[in-house]
């Protein structure tokens, strides 16, 4: 009796080890897997007559396999979500690439652009045995507008040989977000003539509005006043990140 109470008692004993052992293995091996999620592409621009048209790829390793119920769209510098995307991904195995399509159209992108959205992001986490993990595509509204109009104020100036500094605001309008633009370099000229140029790079970075002072050199207004020029301009021209191109100036009257 005793010898078979001590069978069971060691079977139950070695059931047990076997049980917690499995257990352990599973836990190590959890611990162990490496958990990544990754998104390609990481940016993208918008277009002011498709929106936003971009197939993702998602890598993802999460051992035990992880799901994703949904996507959302997200105002990054506010972590504000704007719109879920209810497609679920899932995979049941340790590593997967996932892929979908995700679109926009130009309607939604300018309105949350109106609403100060600067930097969107489409967002997935993905949830699972192991760990739950985030990462997102960033779409930088910030960057994509192309230029349509560039508009330099005030439109006309007045310098003298003793006040030779303007301030020109050169306000930039993008057909959809920020624009991206830059100018190497302003131009005075009389007529189509180049007399002096500044040789200073403007760059918009996202901004509506760069503003600069520029001084004309004594020599220069001295020697056009006595040539009989009273009338010059000052011109930029501004090449967006699609190499379009605008240009504005103001027109400076001359005076003692």
């Amino acid at each position: 009796m005793n010898q078979r109470r001590i069978m069971r008692v060691c079977s139950r004993a070695v059931a047990l080890s076997l049980l917690m052992a499995g257990v352990l293995s599973a836990t190590l091996c959890l611990a162990n897997t490496p958990q990544l999620l990754t998104v390609a592409p990481d940016r993208a621009l918008v277009d002011s007559k498709q929106g936003l048209g971009v197939t993702l790829t998602w890598r993802v390793a999460s051992a035990g396999g992880a799901r994703s119920p949904y996507g959302e769209f997200v105002d990054l510098d506010r972590n504000r979500v704007l719109q879920k995307v209810e497609r679920p991904l899932a995979f049941g195995a340790d590593m997967a690439r996932l892929t979908e399509k995700v679109r926009l159209s130009p309607q939604q992108l300018q309105t949350w652009h109106r609403q100060g959205v600067r930097r969107l992001g489409y967002r997935r986490r993905f949830a699972g045995p192991a760990d739950s993990l985030s990462n997102f595509l960033l779409i930088d509204l910030a960057a994509s507008g192309q230029l349509v109009d560039l508009e330099a104020l005030p439109a006309r100036q007045t310098v003298s040989v003793d006040s030779r500094e303007i301030m020109v605001r050169w306000q930039l309008q993008g057909d959809i977000g920020g624009v991206l633009a830059g100018s190497d370099s302003g131009y005075f000229m009389v007529g189509d003539r180049v007399i002096h140029s500044t040789g200073e790079p403007l760059l918009s970075e996202g901004n509506d509005i760069l503003t600069e002072r520029v001084r004309l050199p004594h020599w220069l207004v001295k020697d056009l006043l006595d040539g009989g020029i009273e009338h010059i301009r000052y011109r930029r021209t501004f090449v967006d990140s699609m190499n379009g191109r605008r240009s504005a100036s103001v027109a400076i009257d001359l005076v003692r």
